[in-house]
């Protein structure tokens, strides 16, 4: 098996802590803060702020709260993207994210029946991009370490894609 290869993260330090201590305590404090959060029925969605943990992460806390020991085969984490690049959609580049709590893997083989599905009903499918400056899909990815169940951690859960433009046949 090959190894993988990680992104590195542009924004601990600046976005959230950038150590593991820190960067949890913070995601527990906001967790814990929300409270027991319960749907009327199965949580299938989640929105939540891309910002700062200063800035949004008590209303992060929230939304993550409802996923509290989930354990879904697949997260897409859906964000915009801040920055100009050519694509419809765009995919991380690399093979998994690695923020101060640790490493999260991508699942490759749902990205690439999304891909496939978009290149049939685009006719383009998903760009992959590496050694971007976006934080929109990193800056949940702490709040899905400490609320997911462990086992999302490491088999390749996250499906993350960037959003751009305002295609709305893209969209649907």
């Amino acid at each position: 098996m090959s190894p993988v290869d990680v992104r590195p993260s542009p924004i601990a330090g600046q976005w959230y802590p950038g150590d593991a201590r820190t960067l949890g305590d913070e995601v527990d404090r906001h967790l814990t803060a929300a409270g027991a959060v319960t749907a009327d029925g199965a949580v299938v969605a989640l929105i939540a702020p891309h910002a700062g943990h200063r800035y949004s992460g008590a209303v992060a806390g929230h939304a993550f709260a409802a996923a509290r020991g989930l354990a879904p085969e697949v997260v897409a984490v859906v964000g915009p993207m801040h920055y100009p690049l050519e694509g419809a959609v765009l995919i991380s580049g690399h093979g998994a994210y690695r923020t101060p709590l640790g490493q999260v893997t991508l699942a490759r083989e749902t990205c690439r029946v999304l891909d496939d599905a978009l290149r049939q009903e685009l006719g383009a499918g998903l760009t992959p991009v590496r050694g971007d400056p976006e934080h929109s899909v990193e800056i949940e990815l702490p709040f899905l370490q400490r609320a997911l169940a462990e086992e999302c951690h490491t088999r390749g859960t996250l499906d993350p894609r960037l959003a751009l433009g305002d295609n709305i046949e893209t969209g649907r």
